[in-house]
């Protein structure tokens, strides 16, 4: 499967661990920013996923998106102050 192809599939991991995880946009951030934070975080993840290591892709990607909100969040409140 070509990484454009497991993109494409596993697009939708965004919004639903986002919907699930309790993260939400601090006052005066963008809900689109977080969104685009976890769907960049899902393309370095599906360029450093190694099967090798025994877990899935989707487990995988679900931790880097997750990281992925939570880095862009520490990044906006670092801009804030």
């Amino acid at each position: 499967m070509s990484q454009e192809t497991r993109y494409q599939a596993a697009l939708s991991l965004v919004d639903i661990t986002l919907a699930r995880s309790g993260i939400y946009p601090p006052s005066g951030m963008d809900r689109e920013d977080l969104l685009q934070a976890g769907r960049i975080a899902l393309w370095q993840a599906v360029g450093s996923f190694d099967p090798s290591l025994g877990a899935s892709f989707k487990t995988y990607a679900l931790s880097k998106i997750k990281w992925g909100f939570l880095s862009e969040i520490r990044n906006w409140q670092g801009d804030e102050r």
